[in-house]
């Protein structure tokens, strides 16, 4: 269920009238995982599957579409990594990008190192962005071993690094500096 608030309705924090909620995919899809504006549309993703909602939100005033995935969704909200124009997120199997109306795998090439980790690990993945360096970087670990998977956008090429602890987050600050939070450092 997605809930939005309409204090002409009634609505308060804690309360939702029934016209001001929506019930998006269905028990299959898993549960919600995450969601964010991408181009127009509200990506709303879910453990096995990618809804988008377009419009305003008001009743009868919006649409709401299932995205073709093949079974992909996201994993956790972390791992969601929007850019102006289309946003990454973490799946089953690799890493996918959603445009607004289109999910594809981008990582393909990488299907070996991800069929490597299990499922529970790629529920922890992290990203950011990093604009200094024109790369996306996701953070997954797989037991002991830690690696970054960066996305080179002006070369379109994927690197991993492995070794980086950030099992306490990933992040970068306000003047372009990553942050690798580890329980080491």
């Amino acid at each position: 269920l997605v809930f939005y608030s309409d204090i002409s309705e009634g609505d308060l924090g804690e309360n939702f009238t029934a016209t001001n909620f929506e019930v998006i995919g269905n028990t299959f899809d898993g549960s919600i995982t995450g969601m964010a504006r991408v181009r127009d549309s509200l990506a709303i993703f879910k453990t096995r599957n990618v809804f988008a909602m377009d419009g305003v939100l008001a009743q009868g005033e919006y649409s709401l579409r299932r995205v073709e995935t093949n079974g992909a969704g996201c994993l956790d909200h972390k791992s969601i990594l929007v850019n102006q124009d289309f946003l990454f997120f973490q799946g089953q199997d690799g890493l996918y990008t959603f445009t607004g109306f289109k999910v594809d795998e981008v990582t393909t090439k990488l299907d070996p190192f991800f069929a490597a980790i299990s499922s529970t690990d790629l529920q922890k993945t992290r990203s950011c962005l990093d604009l200094a360096n024109d790369r996306w970087l996701f953070y997954v670990n797989s037991g002991s071993s830690h690696y970054i998977v960066a996305c080179d956008f002006n070369y379109k090429q994927w690197l991993i690094w492995d070794g980086l602890d950030c099992s306490l987050g990933l992040s970068c600050t306000n003047d372009y500096v990553v942050r690798l939070l580890s329980s080491s450092s």
